[in-house]
Parts: structure tokens; C-alpha cells; sequence
């Protein structure tokens, strides 16, 4: 008798070591439901499924605060077609799988989950919640596929590990502060359809060196690009109609920055570093001085013509396309050259 009681009590020892040494292993038959979702654990993933008479069809904060801890991953399978409010809020996953039936991520969905490395956005999904990724501090990458218009307001503001965006095309509009505080982006690029860069959306991103900015963009607005003191060239298409103060505070190494000359008249509303070089383009030229000098210099002067300069714009100060002669010809001299160009006649 004794003997079969320490044989249960060492049975039960055994898994109780399993469950403390081997979670994932001890506990691959788990599974539960609540009233709209049933889930199971197979090889260490826990995968979701949407029950037949759920309430709702969206991943609410409830379902996922009830599946089991200690899994680094989690699949949702077809059929759920939203992400609620603050649905994973802090949970500890690092990789989330939606199925192509998402069609929205709720506000805050996943804010705060400091554990999640990456995620990618079905096509499905068209509208993203404003802070839906914020202050998730250990995702790297985001890939955003869909026929998402908007990236909106604090997104994706203090993802400091996030050092790869991919926007999709269609996108329109980069929210207020979506990508504050993204010191680990170096580079993003902007889809041709964008047409706003809103309130400080860049602003703190110190790793960013490169921005190609859109032809299609209309608004800079204030603060967009602040303390991104990384960024060492900026050029802003004429196309570009309002561009609001501060825009470019802080940006310590920014050395080339291309404006349309419109702005030119407001130049201290935007904050340019001290030694920072200026081009205006679109400028009309309708000051403009001589300046013989070498910089302005087209073709210099020959035996036959004299030297041809640049007028100087003294509004872009740059050369214009119109030109002047300055000078005298240069006079003739006797050289002895018999190269086959100055031969009169054949021997």
C-alpha cells in the first residue's frame, strides 16, 4: 500500500517538474473558450478560433486576456474581422497573426506590448486606430498592405526599436506624431499618394538620415520633422503649399535643404539650422545682378567671342538661366602647329 502511494505521489512529482521545467511541453493539450472564442495550444502556439455563436467578431480584451500565459505567439484563424480597443494592451506576445478577415484595428490595440517584434497588416484591413502600436518598444518591423489611407494620430509613437515601415500605396495621410520618438527608423518611403505630413510626425526620430518627400505632398505642418538630427538633406517640391512653423527645429545636421522660393519670405517661421545651405527653386528671377565671377562662369572667352556668364538672382541667390558677355575677346597670337587641322594643302 505504501508502495502505491509513493508511486502516485513520485507520478505527480514528475509533472508537477514538467510544468516548472517544461511549460510549453507539459501543457500542449491546453485548451479553453469563453463565449466567443474557443483556443487550444499546439506546438507551443496557441491558436484562436472564432466560435459559431459569438456575440461579437471582434478580438475584444476579454478573449485575449483569458488565453493561457507563457506562449510567444498567437494565431487568429478566418473569421474574426476586427481588433477592439486596447484588445492585447500590454499583453507579453511577440508575434501576432491576424487572419485576411481583419478588416480595422481598434484604438490602442496593441499599445504598450513591450515583448512584440513584428507584425504584418493583412490587404484586408483599411483603418488603423489612433495609438493602435504605441509604445510597443521592441517592434522592429511593420509592414502595412492594405487600402489604409491614414496612418493616424500616435500610431506608432515610441516605437524606439522600429527600423523598418513599409506604407502601402493609396496612403494619403502620415497623422500628428504618428512616428514621434522612432529613433532606430533610418529611412521610410513615402507612397506617391500622400498629400499630408502632419504635427510633429517625425519629430524625435534621430536616426532618420533620408527622406524623399512626394511630389504629391500639399502639407508640412508644424514641428514634422523636430530633433531629427540625423537628417543631413531635405528637398521640398513646389507643390508643396503650406508648410507650417518649426518644421524643421533641432535638425542640427541637416546641411542641404531645397525650398520653394515662396517660402523664402517666411524662412524664419521654420527654424532652419544656423549653417545650413538653402535652395529656392521656382523662384522668378526678377532681381537679378552680374557677377562675373567663376562661380557664374558659362563658357570662358576665346579669339572669337568673349566670356559668357550667369546673372546672379539676388532673391534665390543662384544663377539663372539668363546670361550676359563679359570681357573682350582674346587677342590673336602665331603659333606653330602643324596638326592636320590647320593644313592648307596636302604635300
Amino acid at each position: 500500500m505504501r508502495t502505491k502511494i509513493q508511486n502516485i505521489f513520485l507520478a505527480l512529482f514528475a509533472i508537477l517538474m514538467m510544468v516548472w521545467l517544461f511549460p510549453g511541453t507539459a501543457l500542449a493539450s491546453e485548451s479553453g473558450e469563453t463565449s466567443n472564442v474557443s483556443w487550444t495550444v499546439e506546438d507551443n502556439v496557441i491558436k484562436v478560433t472564432l466560435r459559431e455563436n459569438a456575440d461579437t467578431t471582434c478580438i475584444d480584451k476579454v478573449d485575449v486576456a483569458a488565453l493561457p500565459e507563457g506562449y510567444d505567439k498567437v494565431v487568429f484563424e478566418p473569421g474574426f474581422t476586427g481588433v477592439g480597443v486596447e484588445a492585447f494592451k500590454q499583453s507579453t506576445f511577440k508575434e501576432v497573426n491576424l487572419p485576411d478577415t481583419i478588416t480595422y484595428i481598434g484604438e490602442g490595440a496593441f499599445s504598450y506590448c513591450a515583448a512584440l517584434k513584428d507584425i504584418s497588416l493583412p490587404k484586408s484591413v483599411t483603418t488603423i486606430g489612433i495609438k493602435a502600436f504605441q509604445i510597443c518598444t521592441s517592434l522592429e518591423s511593420v509592414v502595412i498592405q492594405g487600402d489604409v489611407t491614414e496612418i493616424p494620430q500616435e500610431a506608432f509613437k515610441g516605437c524606439q526599436s522600429l527600423s523598418s515601415v513599409i506604407l502601402p500605396d493609396g496612403l494619403s495621410s502620415i497623422g500628428r506624431e504618428a512616428f514621434k520618438t522612432c529613433t532606430a527608423l533610418t529611412t521610410v518611403s513615402l507612397p506617391d499618394d500622400l498629400t499630408t505630413i502632419g504635427y510633429g510626425a517625425f519629430g524625435n526620430c534621430s536616426g532618420l538620415t533620408q527622406m524623399d518627400i512626394p511630389s504629391s505632398v500639399t502639407t508640412i505642418d508644424t514641428y514634422a520633422f523636430a530633433n531629427c538630427t540625423g537628417l543631413t538633406s531635405l528637398y521640398i517640391h513646389p507643390t508643396v503649399t503650406t508648410l507650417n512653423k518649426s518644421v524643421f527645429k533641432g535638425c542640427k545636421g541637416l546641411e542641404e535643404l531645397t525650398l520653394p522660393f515662396k517660402f523664402k519670405a517666411t524662412l524664419s517661421d521654420y527654424e532652419i539650422p544656423e549653417g545650413t545651405h538653402i535652395t529656392y527653386i521656382d523662384c522668378p528671377h526678377e532681381n537679378i545682378v552680374k557677377t562675373p565671377t567663376e562661380e557664374y562662369l558659362k563658357s570662358a572667352a576665346t579669339c572669337s567671342s568673349p566670356a559668357i556668364y550667369y546673372y546672379e538672382c539676388t532673391d534665390c541667390e543662384s544663377k539663372c538661366d539668363y546670361t550676359y558677355t563679359y570681357g573682350e575677346t582674346l587677342p590673336h597670337t602665331k603659333t606653330k602647329d602643324i596638326s592636320d587641322k590647320y593644313l592648307k594643302a596636302a604635300a
